[in-house]
């Protein structure tokens, strides 16, 4: 049996240029005097895409999205089993200075120098990896449910109309950082409140409208599978035909499976505000899917 992890950090291989002139992002560390692969550890309960994106940006003072996900690394330090995540990661954002006192400089050298550069094998070894996904387009498409909305009993109105509890705003508030590491950029919601107020935040933060979708309320679904499967479906050839542009979905749990079956994975059941972040190929199939929970 693996050990569970006593430490745990995410990071990302980010990439400039393609083909022969492709060169990767990387960090030295005057206390260790080492050169490794950008990554760094959570700040409390922090979701670990965004502490990728996060620390990427404070060690290099680059700003990605995250891509695919990659292999993780694991090796021994001095306080247990390590666990280390990793991500592509796609520049979004113009440089600026870093101003993280762990690395004194940062480089983007060919890959074969960088073969050579980097301290760990491990490292060089996802590195290889990773240069084998680096040209395939993936879109990025998340499916989130709604967050804690008030109990049905306590509520007077219409239940379309039934907002959020205390907890889910905080939960939604929480959603921001998580859809901007994949770099979400357009925001579809079933019209009930309580999921248009799940993606509010984040819709304020990127300064988007949402798009409000009234097949995905609980209401105007029953009896719908087939119609919402060919919604979701659509937005999978969309992401594939831009995946640039990164989108979120958010529904209700009544929904959800015949959301999830449009999207051609396995039907599971999410908690308030869980996500699930669906890597879609060219041919509009998801390659991967990764799970995030709310930490609320």
């Amino acid at each position: 049996m693996t050990a569970k992890p006593a430490v745990v950090a995410a990071g990302a291989v980010v990439f400039r240029g393609s083909g022969e002139q492709r060169r990767v992002l990387v960090e030295h560390r005057p206390h260790y005097n080492d050169w490794t692969l950008p990554k760094g550890k959570p700040h409390g309960d922090e979701q670990l895409p965004v502490t990728a994106v996060r620390e990427v940006e404070e060690e290099t003072g680059i700003h990605v999205r995250l891509g695919l996900p990659l292999p993780s690394l694991r090796y021994d330090v001095s306080a247990g089993p390590k666990q280390v995540h990793f991500w592509l990661g796609h520049e979004n954002r113009p440089e600026h200075p870093h101003r993280d006192d762990e690395t004194d400089r940062i480089a983007w050298p060919m890959l074969p120098e960088a073969a050579e550069l980097l301290t760990y094998p491990d490292e060089v070894e996802l590195l290889a990896r990773a240069v084998r996904l680096a040209d395939r387009a993936l879109g990025t498409l998340v499916i989130t449910r709604h967050a804690k909305a008030r109990p049905r009993k306590s509520w007077q109105g219409d239940d379309w109309l039934r907002p959020l509890a205390a907890r889910g705003a905080r939960q939604s508030d929480r959603l921001v950082a998580l859809l901007d590491a994949f770099g979400v950029r357009r925001v579809l919601s079933s019209t009930s409140t309580r999921c248009l107020q799940t993606v509010e935040p984040f819709a304020k933060a990127i300064g988007s409208q949402i798009h409000p979708v009234h097949l995905l309320s609980e209401e105007a679904a029953l009896g719908r599978d087939e119609e919402i499967a060919d919604l979701m479906w659509q937005l999978r050839v969309q992401v594939a035909q831009s995946p640039e542009d990164p989108l979120v979905v958010c529904g209700h749990r009544p929904v959800l499976g015949a959301m999830q079956a449009g999207l051609h994975i396995p039907i599971q059941h999410l908690t308030t505000a869980q996500s699930l972040v669906l890597h879609i190929g060219d041919e509009a199939e998801p390659v991967a899917v990764e799970s995030y929970p709310s930490p609320l």
